[in-house]
């Protein structure tokens, strides 16, 4: 039976369609790797904007949500694979459940531990917190979030000062040095 006929238009409305509402071009990746708003893209070129370039590079579908929102516009690309998001909402509302609805995983990279609450608005498969900053006003939050980002599930947490930090976050914690 072939659920696109005329047949089932009185019940199309009431299910989400498979499709996304726009046309989002996604790579053949399996993963598909999501930026929370944390800093706008066009701010300064840090680590972050780094890090998603050459996911994207390397096949990843990127998401990057930029702080700033704007809904005139829900997305732009800035190269292949790499996709600036300019309405958060819509693609919590919209693009993640079509991405599931095709079976992607959803790797959700984090840098702002304040986000910690909000993380499975993504509905993610994996949560890597990469601890980026150490800022006295974010300190509140590093907590829920390295417990948001148990090592358990294979996510990582990345601070500055590692020895330390061990101690306290045995079981969620890895060294991990990067240059």
């Amino acid at each position: 039976m072939n659920v696109d006929s005329s047949e089932f238009n009185d019940l199309r409305p009431l299910f989400p369609s498979a499709a996304c509402p726009e046309k989002v071009p996604i790579a053949d990746s399996e993963v598909v790797i999501i930026y929370p708003p944390t800093i706008d893209w066009g701010f300064m070129k840090q680590r972050p904007q780094q890090l998603m370039e050459q996911f994207a590079l390397h096949g990843y579908t990127v998401y990057y949500c930029n702080k700033a929102q704007s809904k005139a516009e829900h997305f732009t690309a800035i190269q292949p694979n790499l996709f600036l998001i300019h309405d958060n909402a819509f693609l919590i509302n919209h693009i993640i459940p079509w991405l599931k609805g095709l079976g992607k995983k959803i790797l959700v990279w984090a840098s702002w531990a304040k986000l910690y609450p909000f993380i499975d608005a993504y509905q993610p498969d994996f949560v890597v917190y990469d601890y980026i900053d150490d800022f006295p006003d974010w300190r509140p939050y590093l907590t829920p979030m390295v417990m948001r980002a148990p090592w358990s599930c294979g996510r990582i947490w990345l601070p500055p000062r590692p020895q330390s930090c061990r101690r306290k976050y045995r079981r969620n914690f890895r060294i991990s040095r990067t240059t």
